[in-house]
């Protein structure tokens, strides 16, 4: 591989192919995306931009319509449903920024212009709704839906996969996890790592309704209600609970002391209005749509060095597969 420093921006893709057996550290892929994107910063950006806007746009839509129809709903709450639909929506979409992606780093690869045969893109449908199972999952049921980021990973290359080398369905799903077999942790680690921007935004929302002290639970009308266990007691004046070993626990002022049910009740804290929910809710997302390209771009990076180290792809079997 050529060791001398590239000053210009179109060598950081010919240098990443010039030597097909080298397995990239995770950091150098994530580096080399960056700089990727930069260079094709004015292509991808706007797409990026418009994916966000139209999931923004859903989930701004879906929290009005939780906020007014289903009783109970708070205002953040309803916005935390929202920014899963707005990642839903975003992470489906993203799916056909993978051609505007492809078609701009083989530019710039080869500084020819390649052209994707039509019926792939018709493929392409395909691979949106099998990628948006995963999405659906991280997205609806997260936190805990970040266990499900294992099938995205295997699935990752399908829409490569499906406009490269034109294989559809579920033939395309078991290519991308062939692809990826064996090298898995060096495939997820910087793929995860541009996700973080999503979880971050998610949780940001998720921390619009606060979670109740400890030991406490929300009751109907939205406070926090504590019921004194068998062996505890609680002292009014001086507000603190002993318990049944001896442990300790003082309450805010504002506690009010139930003594016949025994239960202690907080105030919940005011929550955000609608308008400011969503604005914090989706500010973050904006942000995580600036970078996102990143993702497209070292996604195509994974697959052509995998398919580079392992089948021994050429640009001259690339322009094949292009025109099969």
């Amino acid at each position: 591989m050529n060791n001398s420093k590239a000053t210009d921006s179109d060598a950081i893709v010919r240098e990443f192919f010039a030597d097909p057996w080298r397995r990239y550290r995770p950091h150098t892929l994530l580096y080399g995306a960056a700089r990727l994107y930069l260079k094709t910063v004015r292509r991808l950006l706007p797409v990026a931009a418009l994916l966000m806007g139209v999931g923004v746009a859903v989930g701004v839509v879906g929290a009005v319509f939780v906020r007014r129809q289903v009783a109970g709903a708070s205002d953040a709450s309803a916005v935390a449903l929202g920014a899963s639909w707005a990642t839903l929506v975003y992470l489906s979409l993203s799916t056909f920024a993978i051609a505007p992606t492809i078609n701009a780093l083989l530019r710039v690869w080869t500084g020819e212009r390649f052209t994707i045969p039509r019926i792939r893109y018709y493929r392409l449908v395909g691979a949106a709704i099998y990628l948006t199972v995963p999405a659906a999952v991280m997205s609806l049921t997260f936190p805990l839906g970040i266990l499900i980021l294992a099938l995205y990973v295997w699935w990752m290359f399908v829409p490569h996969i499906v406009l490269l080398e034109g294989d559809g369905g579920r033939t395309a799903m078991r290519r991308s996890r062939t692809l990826s077999m064996g090298e898995f942790s060096g495939v997820a680690l910087p793929t995860v790592i541009v996700f973080t921007l999503f979880f971050l935004a998610l949780a940001m929302t998720q921390r619009l309704t606060p979670s109740p002290p400890s030991g406490f639970n929300v009751n109907d009308d939205g406070d926090y209600v504590r019921a004194l266990q068998e062996g505890e007691s609680y002292a009014a004046d001086t507000l603190i609970i002993t318990g049944g070993d001896g442990k300790l626990t003082p309450m805010p002022p504002e506690a009010a002391y139930d003594e016949a049910a025994r239960t202690l009740t907080l105030p919940a804290p005011e929550p955000p209005s609608l308008t400011v929910a969503l604005l914090w809710g989706a500010l973050p997302f904006f942000v995580a749509a600036l970078f996102d390209p990143i993702r497209w771009v070292l996604i195509a990076l994974l697959y052509w060095n995998l398919r580079m180290r392992r089948e021994g792809l050429t640009l001259e079997t690339l322009r094949q597969e292009l025109t099969e």
